[in-house]
């Protein structure tokens, strides 16, 4: 026994008319409603950047340095070193400064900055000249963001920002090297290193800045080629 009052599609029968409005005027715009979102989605979305982590993997040969985390200086510029998942190269190099080394891994790039997630590595017995790029401190201010190196430069992306802070953290207990991105208040772009005095990593009470915009006073040099910036842990303020 069937309720008559019920409406019951038939392919081959006419559209009973209690359903032609949802047809006619509803779907469309549900569908256009759809439409719109993702297109408001797409020009409003951040963009990733132009991170990039190679498949294959490649050999490095340079000079280690350990300060203030481990890196390999090279004929090409700095290349930070980090372990496979979310740990830094501390313990591997400890003890090995000015040594050179021949590193393989996969390298992961951007805007300049370069990093090689480890497979292995050896000491090389060769001399490597490089030409040491120095410059001497001065004092910085700026405001931006802490940023796991590894994720940032294409581990991950977005490699910063809020949706990435609980990634970042992580990776920056676990030893890799922090980044400081930002600019001064003239508009000039800032970037570097952050080593933070008496830590060999980023301590716990600027954990909780990870992901927010951040006030840094210190000093930025480059340190045998390394953009670095030196700051103790009150130099570092939540941006308001």
């Amino acid at each position: 026994m069937t309720n008559s009052g019920d409406s019951i599609y038939v392919g081959y029968l006419p559209v009973p008319k209690r359903y032609t409005a949802l047809l006619r005027y509803v779907v469309p715009f549900l569908v256009g409603a759809a439409v719109g979102l993702g297109l408001l989605l797409s020009f409003t979305t951040r963009s990733p950047g132009q991170a990039v982590w190679m498949a294959e993997a490649s050999s490095h040969t340079g000079i280690l340095r350990e300060s203030p985390y481990p890196y390999l200086e090279t004929t090409d510029g700095p290349m930070l070193l980090v372990e496979p998942g979310k740990f830094g190269s501390v313990e591997r190099f400890t003890g090995l400064d000015g040594s050179a080394l021949r590193v393989r891994g996969t390298l992961l790039e951007r805007d300049g900055w370069r990093a090689i997630e480890l497979f292995g590595h050896e000491l090389i017995e060769e001399e490597i000249a490089i030409e040491t790029n120095s410059t001497e401190a001065t004092e910085v201010s700026a405001i931006g963001e802490i940023l796991d190196s590894k994720c940032y430069l294409g581990a991950m992306k977005p490699g910063k920002g809020r949706s990435h802070r609980a990634c970042a953290i992580l990776c920056l207990r676990g030893g890799i090297p922090p980044l400081f991105v930002g600019q001064t208040a003239a508009g000039e772009r800032v970037a570097g290193v952050l080593a933070v005095e008496n830590n060999s990593t980023l301590p716990e009470s600027l954990l909780s800045l990870v992901g927010s915009q951040v006030e840094v006073r210190g000093s930025i040099s480059v340190e045998k080629g390394l953009s670095v910036i030196r700051v103790t842990e009150q130099d570092v303020t939540r941006s308001e």
